[in-house]
């Protein structure tokens, strides 16, 4: 929001796009680190022996599995929270220029017709 001339507040369409290209942004990193996560996942020998036996590549794979899936839904959430920015900042510009254009068109002169002078 932005303070308008008349002591009120606009909305700056503008500052609302950039908010969104940085969500869609942070939304990418999400999704590719989310994609790089699929290669940390363990072998069930990886641990050999002793690892297998305690269990620990399969409690490992799990929470792995748990971490991918808020990453997963993290980054849902980012893209929408970008495309929810993205159609304020339409609507509001829209709006705006409704407004300019009916300003515009009663500020102009009545023209001229049949009875006028």
């Amino acid at each position: 929001m932005i303070e308008a001339p008349d002591g009120g507040f606009g909305v700056a369409a503008d500052q609302l796009e950039n908010a969104a290209v940085t969500f869609e942004d942070v939304a990418a990193d999400w999704a590719r680190l989310r994609a790089d996560m699929a290669g940390w996942a363990l072998a069930d020998d990886a641990l050999g022996f002793l690892g297998r036996q305690a269990g620990v590549v399969g409690e490992y794979n799990a929470a792995l599995s748990v971490v991918q899936g808020k990453t997963a839904s993290s980054a849902a959430s980012l893209r929408q929270a970008a495309d929810e920015l993205l159609a304020s900042a339409r609507k509001y510009t829209a709006t705006e220029t409704s407004i300019q254009e009916g300003l515009t068109r009663m500020a102009s002169d009545i023209p001229e017709g049949p009875g006028r002078k």
